[in-house]
């Protein structure tokens, strides 16, 4: 039996932070909160102890990602970085391959550990508008057909599709089918990549948003698009990306104090340079390059992603008193796993699992604690933790 507690430590619940008090955990599960250390005592000197980052949209980081030549080694290496920053789930964002999909069923498959860090996949499409395809491959990119949704469907871990999320614009013909599809499997429909107006959009309710703002009509005054959509429908959830290029800080900073944290996902949207500042490489076979904030395509400067982690945005967010820490972790935890289904984690309860971080008062990551997979497990040492 794995037991240990973390005491000292200012504990970051849903709704406040507990100072001075201490966390058991058993076998990888959060067991008591406040009561008598027991095992081995980790002493936290103080710092805050949060639930690890969930980052539901992220396509690469650490110089590894969602490429189609992606291997098991480099999603190992992809998780292990993030791990280190102190994400300890993501789901990996792509357009849509079904080459893809047959690669990540085989290594979630054959991985424990990547099983454990991996949500599944969040697929940009293949239903979404041309107009709106921002860096997406026109060739990734199909009218809604029902026998490509039930192929790409048909990739399943544990009896549940590997795609979480799918972007789908629904102003498309045939798309009211497979929105009902989609939620009959349990796959949280985002609409995004799409041209449609506010009014088509409100026929559904509940619906999340992929990456607010960008890649959809705005917040026109006379037509607005699905940019007004979270505002108005109070079961809606969506992204929004940070960094200060997606999405002006002002407008950011408005939507934060506008709509209500429990509905808010933050998300990098980051590419392969996510966590590494600037440098040149390639996505989908073409030149990219990362300016250090934001990710472009070398040969038209089209904004493709982002080059910050959810980590470097929200400590940001922080610091600007848009959000408190609670609700930061709120953002970056527990909504991204509601989204997803996840509710053995995303934020510190007694029966939850114990992926925790520590964090000094800058909000700097100090250390991680996976539940199932304690320490960080290197790409010199996957043929140990993969298997």
């Amino acid at each position: 039996m794995d037991k240990y507690s973390i005491i000292n430590a200012k504990i970051v619940l849903k709704d406040t932070i507990v100072e001075n008090s201490s966390l058991l955990v058993i076998d990888g599960i959060i067991m008591d909160i406040g009561g008598e250390a027991q095992g081995e005592v980790i002493d936290a000197n103080g710092m805050y102890l949060a639930p690890g980052f969930i980052d539901m949209h992220i396509h690469g980081a650490g110089g590894y990602g969602s490429d189609l030549n992606i291997t098991q080694e480099n999603l190992a290496s992809m998780v292990s970085f993030l791990e280190s920053k102190g994400i300890t789930t993501f789901n990996l964002a792509t357009c849509c391959s079904l080459s893809m999909l047959e690669k990540m069923k085989t290594y979630l498959e054959a991985s424990s550990y990547l099983a454990e860090h991996v949500a599944g996949v969040y697929f940009e499409g293949p239903f979404i508008n041309p107009e709106k395809k921002g860096g997406l491959p026109i060739d990734s990119i199909s009218k809604p057909n029902i026998s490509y949704l039930n192929e790409i469907l048909s990739y399943k871990v544990d009896g549940k599709p590997i795609v979480r999320v799918m972007t789908v614009a629904p102003e498309l013909e045939g798309a009211d089918e497979i929105i009902k599809i989609l939620n009959q499997n349990k796959v949280r429909v985002a609409f995004g990549h799409s041209m449609t107006d506010y009014t088509t959009a409100s026929n559904y309710s509940g619906v999340h948003i992929t990456h607010l703002y960008n890649a959809q009509r705005g917040l026109d005054h006379k037509k607005p698009g699905i940019a007004l959509y979270p505002f108005v429908d109070k079961e809606a959830t969506y992204e929004l990306i940070c960094d200060g290029v997606h999405v002006d800080l002002d407008l950011v900073d408005f939507t934060l104090s506008t709509i209500k944290p429990n509905r808010h996902c933050l998300i990098s949207d980051g590419m392969s340079f996510c966590g590494l500042g600037a440098g040149k490489g390639k996505y989908l076979g073409k030149d990219i390059y990362s300016d250090g904030k934001a990710c472009y395509y070398s040969d038209n400067n089209v904004l493709i992603g982002s080059a910050c982690l959810i980590t470097e945005t929200g400590k940001n967010l922080v610091k600007r008193s848009v959000l408190t820490i609670p609700e930061l972790f709120v953002s970056s935890s527990l909504n991204p796993a509601k989204v997803l289904g996840l509710s053995d984690r995303g934020q510190i309860k007694k029966g939850l699992r114990a992926d925790l971080i520590l964090l000094d008062d800058e909000l700097n990551v100090q250390r991680v604690f996976k539940a199932y997979n304690p320490g960080l497990k290197m790409l010199s040492e996957c043929s140990r933790c993969c298997n």
